[in-house]
């Protein structure tokens, strides 16, 4: 969010969470791996 303030972007949808890995394949949490998309324009 400070990286689309900063360069005065907007925000002009809802965010998107997809996981990639989670603890039906590993258990150790640190290794979770979560991507996370923000429309903008």
């Amino acid at each position: 969010m400070d990286y689309i303030e900063n360069h005065h972007l907007t925000v002009v949808g809802f965010p998107r969470e997809i996981t990639l890995i989670d603890n039906g394949l590993t258990q150790d949490s640190g290794k979770y791996v979560t991507c996370i998309s923000i429309p903008i324009e």
